[in-house]
């Protein structure tokens, strides 16, 4: 079985990673595991505040 591989240069060494092929297949089982009353009132109410943009870089 062939599975994708990631190549990268490491300095003067090639490190040989397999990718991880990332899927939503299973998406319905995770979802089903969560309790019918997982979340049922909302989600509780925080007052956002005021943020420094500067520290991010933008």
């Amino acid at each position: 079985m062939q599975e994708p591989v990631s190549l990268p240069r490491v300095g003067n060494t090639l490190v040989l990673r397999l990718v991880a092929q990332e899927t939503l297949a299973d998406i319905g089982e995770i979802f089903a595991m969560f309790s019918p009353s997982f979340m049922a009132d909302g989600r509780e109410f925080h007052q956002e505040r005021e943020r420094d943009w500067r520290a991010s870089g933008y």
